[in-house]
């Protein structure tokens, strides 16, 4: 279930996002009633997660974890403030706060797929770091091993 395009969406009167229907047909009826796990993303955006991508991140994650103390930060950062969401008929989730406002969510937010998660965005923030990373699109795959 690949995630990928680009959504801009409004958060509502009850901080709730609908999830675009791409993304909820990547997700399957029967993964979208198991809901999403969102957590702290890095760069400052949230990551979402299906159940069995979130079992695969949690997986990753803790491998590192007797790598010392701050591969135990990050497992503790990012798993343990983790927040399992429910996806309404209508393809709705409730973005926490807390999440939201670490990651200055307001009002709109831009869901990106990014293969095997969703990241939630505020839309000037992506832009900003979006625009910066554009112009090193070749040098960033050559760092990636990806050329």
């Amino acid at each position: 279930m690949p995630f990928f395009g680009q959504y801009t969406q409004r958060l509502d009167g009850a901080h709730r996002v609908a999830l675009p229907q791409a993304f909820r047909r990547a997700m399957g009826a029967a993964e979208l009633k198991k809901g999403l796990v969102l957590t702290r993303g890095f760069d400052g955006c949230i990551w979402a997660f299906p159940q069995g991508g979130w079992q695969a991140a949690v997986g990753e994650i803790c491998r590192s974890c007797f790598a010392g103390l701050d591969a135990r930060m990050l497992e503790r950062l990012f798993v343990g403030g983790a927040v399992q969401v429910a996806v309404d008929a209508q393809g709705r989730f409730q973005l926490p706060e807390l999440l939201g406002g670490r990651a200055g969510v307001n009002g709109q937010v831009l869901l990106i797929g990014v293969g095997a998660r969703i990241e939630l965005w505020a839309p000037a923030r992506w832009q900003a770091i979006e625009g910066e990373a554009a112009g090193r699109y070749e040098e960033l795959a050559d760092a990636a091993g990806v050329r």
